[in-house]
């Protein structure tokens, strides 16, 4: 159980009845609850998008469910920068850290995929990947840290 928005989409998954939890899965928790901080966060009066309907429509699909959430990070990390004029000047300066956390947990949950299912149930693997998701969400703070 959990709050649906912050779930990691294998989680939320209806097809992924066999689903072994890892701990990737805890960190894009923490990823998919900064998102919606930098999303909803409250926009200085000088601020205000020329045209908020962007902002508007991207916090709606954050809480519009699974598929919705996944459209809506994927404007997120996109490789094209985000317009102050359309998010706010915040969610620009956040979108580099964004996406390179989001990026970095791709790949441990990648690892985490290929592993057997003797691996995945292994605690010092388990632990492994969780010090390792730890390790890559400190890299991407220190290299943003300028932007933060």
């Amino acid at each position: 159980q959990g709050t649906s928005e912050f779930m990691s989409s294998a989680l939320l998954d209806p097809l992924n009845k066999n689903y072994v939890h890892s701990p990737v899965d805890d960190y894009y928790s923490l990823y998919f609850l900064t998102q919606w901080a930098c999303v909803f966060r409250d926009l200085s009066p000088e601020d205000k998008p020329k045209e908020p309907q962007h902002i508007q429509r991207l916090r709606m699909r954050l809480a519009g469910g699974l598929d919705s959430r996944d459209a809506a990070t994927s404007t997120t990390i996109t490789g094209t920068k985000l317009k102050a004029e359309e998010y706010g000047t915040f969610l620009v300066q956040a979108q580099p850290f964004l996406r390179k956390w989001y990026g970095s947990l791709q790949s441990l949950d990648n690892e985490w995929r290929e592993m057997n299912a003797s691996e995945r149930y292994n605690a010092k693997t388990f632990r492994d990947i969780a010090d390792r998701g730890y390790l890559s969400f400190l890299r991407v703070v220190a290299s943003e840290w300028k932007l933060l």
